[in-house]
């Protein structure tokens, strides 16, 4: 299984968790409303998942490099005091094993 299909699969098993729980679920770019922080818009997070009590921004990762968490902390920084809340979910070998069946 390649990297994007890795990440994707486990993407949708974020997001199947999250509206199972009542979130609704905003992807990809161009797929926000204008009233969403244009710091989020910017970044272009994974997901948004918005409850009746949570914002959540999530962003899926596989490989943590410097200069992804270095772009994380900026736009945890951003948005501080906005509300919302930034989740950040490193997929590790065990996910990848335990999502693929094996």
């Amino acid at each position: 299984m390649n990297e994007f299909n890795i990440e994707h699969n486990f993407t949708q098993k974020v997001i199947k968790d999250y509206v199972d729980n009542g979130y609704r679920i905003y992807i990809g770019q161009g797929h926000y409303p204008d009233e969403f922080p244009i710091q989020i818009r910017n970044f272009m997070p994974d997901i948004v998942a918005i409850s009746d009590d949570e914002k959540i921004i999530i962003e899926i990762v596989r490989n943590l490099n410097p200069n992804k968490l270095r772009q994380i902390q900026n736009f945890i920084e951003a948005i501080d005091g906005t509300g919302w809340q930034v989740k950040v979910i490193n997929i590790s070998d065990d996910d990848i094993i335990n999502s693929s069946g094996q």
